[in-house]
């Protein structure tokens, strides 16, 4: 049997290229009846990394990488995209702007960052709805920043 709909996404994202700066909108529409508050997380991936992988003991030296998650744009929970009770045919439009994606830098040790290089031509964002009391994920979208 296939899952109902519960809630359809609609992503649209803005980037500049000069500052590096990112917009994301994201417009939520609710086909059925929900009784928990719905959240949304939008992470960015980045494709096409080429770099050496390690393939049953032998060492690839040119390996294209996929889907390398990059950061979250906000928080690795996300925030509330609508809160319970839902009706069909609610909506709901969340946005987020002026990500520095020239800016993001990851952890290497205890007070130690690094930067996050990425070829913007290659990151999208993936937006994730989920139910925030079971976690159960019940929409994904992908969508190129540029």
């Amino acid at each position: 049997a296939t899952d109902p709909l519960i809630v359809k996404l609609n992503v649209k994202t803005n980037y500049d290229t000069t500052v590096k700066a990112l917009n994301t909108e994201i417009k939520a529409t609710f086909n059925t009846t929900y009784t928990n508050t719905i959240k949304v997380t939008a992470f960015l991936i980045e494709d096409g990394i080429i770099g050496k992988q390690l393939n049953n003991g032998v060492v690839i030296e040119d390996y294209e990488f996929e889907h390398v998650l990059r950061g979250s744009i906000n928080g690795d929970f996300g925030t509330d995209l609508k809160t319970a009770p839902i009706a069909p045919n609610d909506s709901a439009k969340v946005s987020f702007n002026n990500f520095a994606l020239g800016q993001m830098k990851f952890n290497v040790a205890a007070g130690v960052t690094k930067d996050i290089i990425v070829n913007d031509k290659n990151v999208s964002v993936v937006v994730i709805a989920s139910d925030a009391i079971s976690n159960e994920i019940l929409q994904v979208e992908k969508v190129k920043i540029r």
